[in-house]
């Protein structure tokens, strides 16, 4: 009964968020977000963030896009067999990707709280905003990369195994991910989504886009900015070890040093205390 009414009231809580982010007076009533700011602290887990706003009359799908700008080249080495080893064959370096992309999208069908029937969606999607040259998911890396390769060869076989394999690598750290039913669309024309600045997110000013479309283009699209920094003790560490890399390194040593020393005398103490 205690939990029932625990999460009752978080419910509630969450709710008069949503109401309060949404309803306010902005100058940009299309596109919300409850933060604009996100601390990385020490002990980060990751924030959750509500995106929300009113929609143009005529549209029937909504998709927002989260976006941190490219923070260096990510480097990918293919395997494959040589005689009895299965040996590094290809190795590529992909720049021009951005740190950070995640796609949420409202299906008519599903609205989030039953499972989205139309497993082309993205496809869907993708057809209407082509009008305007546009392009969200997958295909949006894949047309702004750009891939040196190191060693190995480049075909159009290569092409698809090294971006489905960057799109995992990314994936496994709450860096990229589609969320083909992300997005609760209401009868009075507003929208709700909610979205995970994860532990792993890069410093830098990212970008929240939101897409208004209807049965056949994109009727209207509008952009907020979110600052991802970091803060405090992670803070200070992250200046040190840009600018001063040597001392940075030093410091990380004698640290872990300490730390085993500190270990090594507490397990012998422990030891020779009496059972």
């Amino acid at each position: 009964m205690r939990q029932h009414l625990r999460n009752t009231g978080s419910a509630v809580l969450a709710l008069l968020a949503v109401v309060t982010v949404c309803t306010a007076q902005e100058a940009n009533p299309l596109l919300r977000v409850d933060v604009r700011r996100v601390q990385i602290s020490l002990g980060f887990a990751g924030q959750q963030i509500l995106i929300c706003g009113q929609v143009p009359p005529g549209t029937n799908q909504v998709v927002t896009v989260i976006e941190a700008p490219p923070a260096g080249e990510v480097r990918l080495m293919r395997k494959g067999r040589r005689g009895p080893f299965w040996l590094g064959v290809a190795q590529y370096a992909v720049g021009n990707i951005p740190a950070l992309y995640k796609v949420s999208i409202s299906c008519p069908g599903g609205n989030v709280v039953r499972p989205c029937p139309d497993q082309s969606i993205l496809a869907s999607v993708n057809r209407r905003l082509a009008l305007d040259a546009l392009v969200v998911g997958p295909q949006a890396i894949i047309r702004r990369a750009n891939v040196r390769v190191l060693r190995g060869t480049w075909s159009v076989k290569d092409r698809a195994r090294l971006f489905d394999g960057l799109w995992e690598l990314e994936a496994s750290q709450e860096l990229y991910s589609i969320d083909p039913n992300g997005i609760h669309l209401t009868k009075d024309g507003r929208y709700f989504c909610k979205s995970v600045i994860p532990a792993h997110a890069p410093e830098a000013k990212y970008t929240i886009t939101a897409y208004f479309l209807n049965s056949q283009s994109l009727l209207d699209a509008a952009r907020v900015e979110l600052f991802v920094s970091r803060s405090g003790i992670v803070a200070m560490l992250a200046r040190l070890a840009r600018r001063h890399a040597y001392i940075y390194g030093a410091v990380t040593v004698l640290i872990a040093l300490a730390a085993g020393w500190l270990v090594g005398v507490l397990f012998h103490r422990r030891r020779r205390s009496p059972a």
